[in-house]
């Protein structure tokens, strides 16, 4: 039996009609919290919500093996040489952007290529980052850049070899290394903020969870008040690939990633349902739920096995799903793992 229809709801609701049940049932197990699967990318497709940055787009994106290649070349097409970026803006499939309160943190599991393939010269800007898993964040008392500012951790080198260094992207905060890179191979890395708004920055080999264990920095408080960061909102994704300066007309190293995961620490609104039997039909009216999110339209005849009938990401919208009426059925709305 599968193990998501065995797991007991740690929340429900019954709504008994007739013959039919109606259970409400969340199912969760992640640890950065609830997945907001419109704005997240698992990278098995050519996802549809990233755009090109500033910078443009990389010119090689392929998905293998159910996973994303980042790879690009320099060939002039923009102002800013050896420089590529991804990005999403979440009110672009959201209708808006995550505020603070909310507890937004991003998850992402990249797979790094042998150290013999990365760049021994440097980017564009003197630096050695090559891959930086940022976000697009806003702090209504940065005085600059509007308010936005653009924290993240690049996989990088620096004179003692392979490195993992966080950037805060807002003018004021440098660069710093914040951890060794040992191995190539799959590394998971993450950002949150804690109570005071400040970027928390997480690693760890492998692809695994990110537990307190695993915090390797936090955005340190400065004496010069405007250089203080705290978030008000989470604007949206970004992914940074930089590559050799000058340009070898060389494909970049082959940066894979598995995932892009975004998190709130907000439970969603479960939709609205009302059950209708009508001429030997169960009509189930779908409304509302936190969009964004997705829900499972489960029925089971036991209440012990859970067949999933109805997959769907809520858009806020309505949604009607009907079948044929059975002698005994029994329905509710889950929430996956994410």
């Amino acid at each position: 039996m599968n193990e998501r229809a065995r797991a007991k709801p740690e929340r429900a609701g019954l709504l008994a009609v007739g013959a039919s049940l109606l259970l409400i049932a969340s199912v969760h197990a992640a640890p950065g919290g609830y997945l907001v699967e419109a704005i997240s990318d698992e990278c098995d497709t050519l996802s549809p919500i990233w755009s090109a940055g500033l910078r443009g787009i990389p010119e090689s994106l392929t998905v293998t093996g159910g996973a994303l290649s980042i790879r690009s070349f320099d060939n002039g097409d923009d102002p800013y040489p050896s420089a590529e970026d991804m990005i999403s803006t979440h009110a672009n499939q959201l209708g808006r952007s995550l505020s603070a309160a909310e507890g937004p943190s991003v998850i992402a599991q990249v797979w790094l290529p042998p150290f013999e393939e990365w760049s021994n010269g440097v980017n564009a800007s003197g630096f050695r980052e090559w891959l930086g898993v940022r976000v697009t964040a806003y702090d209504a008392d940065l005085p600059l850049g509007n308010g936005y500012f653009y924290p993240g951790i690049y996989f990088s080198t620096d004179d003692a070899g392979p490195c993992l260094i966080a950037r805060v992207g807002d003018g004021y905060g440098a660069d710093i290394t914040i951890g060794r890179i040992s191995a190539p191979g799959w590394w998971t890395v993450g950002l949150s903020w804690n109570e005071e708004g400040r970027t928390e920055y997480y690693a760890t080999p492998g692809r695994a969870s990110l537990t307190s264990a695993e915090l390797l920095h936090v955005t340190p408080e400065f004496d010069e008040p405007a250089a203080n960061r705290s978030i008000d909102a989470l604007v949206g994704n970004f992914v940074a690939l930089r590559m050799t300066f000058p340009p070898t007309g060389q494909l970049s190293p082959n940066w894979i990633m598995n995932n892009f995961r975004v998190y709130v620490r907000t439970p969603p609104v479960f939709p609205t349902i009302v059950l209708r039997l009508s001429d030997g039909l169960v009509r189930l009216e779908l409304s509302g739920g936190s969009e964004g999110f997705r829900y499972l339209l489960q029925r089971s005849d036991d209440l012990t096995t859970w067949i999933t009938v109805d997959d769907l990401i809520s858009d806020g919208e309505g949604r009607v799903w009907t079948e044929t009426a059975a002698a005994r059925a029994f329905y509710r709305i889950a929430r996956p793992w994410p």
